[in-house]
């Protein structure tokens, strides 16, 4: 241990990004310790997963909570598992006990059981009857595929002093750091902005997807656009689910004239049902049971059957269905929800028909973003250089989002279920299906979302 307190006294940032790099870590991160953070009281990340999208993390699982804050009430926690491993001068030490933990009743969401059996934890500047609560600590973890390969660094070394000086407006909140450059990933507002009118002031742009070895190859298909906006912010194709830009989650959508709004809903989501029929008995027998015939039949797929329609939490079901959408165990304005709480699509009977736990919804919810931009294109078809795209001067910026957002729009109806599912018949008598569960939003009802919802003009700016 004191060759290991002597290592984080004196490492140079430079080591540390190597050792990163060494393990196959495409990207990292950056924590500024609090005196707070420590093996007692956890590490803070943020006050929703959606702070901490990038962070890869196992299946969600409900606890009963143990907080005494809320008069011996039972709360639920959310536990995820973490592949997370210490990265030492003296080798990789496994963290296997390394989890996220939700706390909806504060809110906040925190890393747990990074010490526990890793035998060469920095658990010298954890402890805090140590140097648990040493200001300037910072913990560095790099990103490769689902594993997280962590640094720790102590306050007095030169690698803290380079971050701080490189960092000086930084948060409790997580840094993204650019571990192939000596500098860190730019961040803010200010660069999304200045990158998205360098966009517009391209003008029109050929259809394209960046590849990993920094070519551009030719884009075709509906989801173009996203792909070549994508490709001119330097995204790479087939990237993450949702591609971001320094920190901003980048969605774009497709319109006749600027300023209108577009016709299709924003997709949130995109879990499977995990309680209920749908669950015990199959998406094929649920979707022969309450879906219907196509109405403009696949020649290809006869006798297909669809399971779709708007559901909304009412105290009506859907035409299309006739399951009633609700929400059970929670309601605008708790703290926290029940112990079991889903939304659930119910049948006459009162019988539950498809559910989600808010466990599996909260696992999903991870990869959503707190900040997100909303970037309206055209596309054209040129004689010489084929689809081409062109993308607005005004953008809308939602800031500040948080899974009892997402639950109380839910309540408002401004969120709805618009599935997609289907099931048909094969010649040898068996059936096959495809999944499509889609929890939407119409744009002009976007701001719901958000604390901040606002338009800019790129031009302006």
């Amino acid at each position: 241990m004191g060759d290991m307190t002597v290592w984080q006294d004196t490492v140079t940032l430079a080591a540390c990004r190597q050792m990163l790099l060494d393990h196959g870590c495409d990207q990292a991160f950056l924590k500024f310790l609090k005196p707070n953070n420590n093996s007692k009281n956890q590490i803070y990340v943020g006050p929703d997963f959606s702070e901490v999208p990038s962070i890869p993390a196992g299946t969600f699982t409900e606890h009963v909570g143990t907080s005494k804050k809320l008069g011996g009430i039972k709360v639920p926690i959310y536990r995820a598992p973490v592949d997370w491993t210490w990265v030492t001068p003296e080798g990789r030490s496994p963290a296997s006990h390394a989890q996220l933990i939700y706390y909806p009743q504060y809110p906040e969401v925190r890393l747990s059981g990074l010490l526990l059996h890793s035998r060469h934890a920095p658990s010298e500047f954890m402890n805090i009857h140590k140097r648990g609560k040493e200001p300037g600590r910072i913990l560095i973890f790099g990103v490769q595929g689902k594993k997280l390969f962590g640094v720790m660094v102590s306050g007095q070394s030169p690698a803290a002093a380079e971050l701080r000086k490189q960092n000086r407006d930084a948060t409790e909140l997580l840094i993204p750091y650019e571990l192939k450059k000596t500098r860190p990933l730019p961040q803010g507002r200010d660069l999304l902005l200045a990158e998205l009118r360098r966009i517009h002031e391209s003008g029109w742009v050929n259809s394209s997807q960046l590849q990993k070895d920094g070519s551009m190859n030719p884009c075709e298909g509906p989801r173009c656009g996203g792909h070549t906006l994508e490709a001119q912010l330097g995204i790479l194709a087939n990237g993450r689910a949702e591609p971001d830009f320094a920190g901003w989650e980048i969605k774009q959508h497709s319109v006749v004239e600027w300023g209108r709004s577009p016709k299709s809903p924003v997709t949130l989501m995109t879990p499977e049902p995990n309680i209920g029929e749908y669950k015990t008995q199959g998406m094929i027998w649920f979707v022969r049971r309450y879906g219907h015939l196509a109405k403009n039949p696949n020649p290809k797929k006869p006798g297909g059957m669809h399971f779709s329609g708007q559901h909304k939490v009412s105290g009506s079901p859907a035409k299309s269905t006739g399951l009633r959408m609700e929400i059970i165990g929670y309601e605008p304005g708790m703290k926290v929800p029940e112990l079991d709480a889903m939304i659930a699509l119910v049948n006459s009977a009162g019988e539950i028909a498809a559910g989600w736990s808010f466990s599996g919804l909260v696992e999903h919810w991870q990869r959503k973003h707190a900040q997100a931009a909303y970037l309206s294109s055209k596309k054209r078809v040129d004689a010489q250089f084929g689809d081409q795209f062109a993308y607005d001067s005004k953008v809308k910026l939602g800031t500040g989002t948080d899974f009892f957002k997402f639950l109380d729009a839910l309540a408002r109806q401004d969120v709805f279920l618009d599935p997609g599912g289907s099931a048909w018949p094969t010649t040898d008598g068996s059936w096959e299906k495809h999944a499509r569960s889609q929890f939407r939003i119409r744009h002009r009802r976007l701001g719901s979302l958000y604390e901040k919802y606002e338009e800019v003009d790129l031009l302006s700016v």
